[in-house]
């Protein structure tokens, strides 16, 4: 397990190694704005494509929808009654709400489920992204960020749902395996080849470590950005757990998988929000990576708690 934490860490803390050499003078944040649209716009949205058109289409899945979409509402719905009396500036709360809510569940939960419950779980991830993150925090999690923010008002926020590539990928994919359709044999070459042969979860894990950075009010959020990991990092994977077997969620790797998901840190896509609804991106930040270092410790002992049979 150290082994393949230290593989993971490794494409982590290139990124982190970048932020502080910057090579050919260009900055952590030059090079993160490409990366980012490089992979929502043509690598995830490809593997979305994939992971839909090929995943079986069951009561299993439906209960995956309801799980994660669930425990992710309850989540957010926890965020906003603990920290809304909190003595923050809205737009650092509303920060707060968002990083407690959504994880990061492909950038990171996609890489660290494939190494250690099975490579399939990247249709667990998409799953997860798709049927909760993508749709709740471009609704609800809009609708905290634009009264928090002061920047409310300014189109659907469903419309911005629609403008995610992703979306339409996996909207595409459901069509195409609904239909019964096969994947021709030229087109599945080079989606396998966009999404693992070329290294997507090297690129997703780099992006992160880009993301990472010092911030010097941590001192002042400590309190909030515990309360924070509580949810993100202990109180959503239970809810996952919790709402499986109240359910019947089907397959043991399945469940283990959304929990490990559940158990990441603060969503990357939490950024895009705060910037467009003008809610405290530095608070986030520090929230994105206080979370980010607690879910090693915090995912590693799920992971071992699962493996020895205390959660199942």
């Amino acid at each position: 397990m150290l082994y393949a934490l230290t593989k993971l860490a490794a494409f982590v803390g290139i990124g982190l190694l970048w932020r502080v050499v910057k090579p050919w003078q260009l900055s952590a944040g030059a090079l993160q704005r490409p990366l980012m649209a490089l992979l929502y716009s043509v690598f995830l949205p490809a593997l979305a494509l994939m992971v839909f058109w090929k995943m079986p289409l069951n009561a299993n899945t439906l209960r995956v929808a309801v799980v994660v979409a669930g425990s992710t509402g309850l989540a957010l719905a926890a965020a906003w009654f603990l920290l809304r009396h909190k003595p923050l500036s809205p737009g650092a709360k509303g920060a707060m709400i968002l990083a407690a809510a959504f994880s990061n569940v492909v950038f990171i939960g996609m890489p660290v489920t494939q190494t250690f419950v099975a490579t399939w779980t990247s249709r667990a991830a998409m799953q997860f992204e798709m049927f909760a993150v993508f749709p709740l925090i471009f609704t609800a999690g809009v609708m905290v960020a634009s009264s928090a923010g002061g920047r409310g008002g300014r189109e659907a926020p469903w419309l911005d749902l629609l403008k995610e590539p992703m979306v339409w990928a996996a909207v595409i994919g459901l069509l195409l395996n609904g239909m019964n359709a096969r994947i021709p044999p030229w087109l599945n070459s080079w989606l396998s080849l966009l999404v693992s042969g070329i290294g997507i979860a090297p690129l997703l894990l780099i992006a992160v470590g880009l993301s990472l950075k010092w911030q010097p009010q941590w001192s002042q959020l400590a309190p909030v950005l515990v309360i924070v990991a509580g949810i993100q990092l202990l109180l959503l994977p239970f809810l996952v757990w919790a709402l499986a077997n109240v359910i019947g969620l089907a397959g043991p790797q399945t469940l283990r998988s959304l929990m490990l998901q559940a158990a990441m840190p603060s969503a990357i896509l939490g950024f895009v929000i705060c910037d467009r609804y003008g809610l405290d991106s530095s608070a986030y930040a520090a929230a994105f990576t206080a979370t980010t270092a607690l879910a090693v410790v915090s995912a590693s002992f799920l992971h071992m708690a699962m493996r020895s049979g205390m959660i199942s």
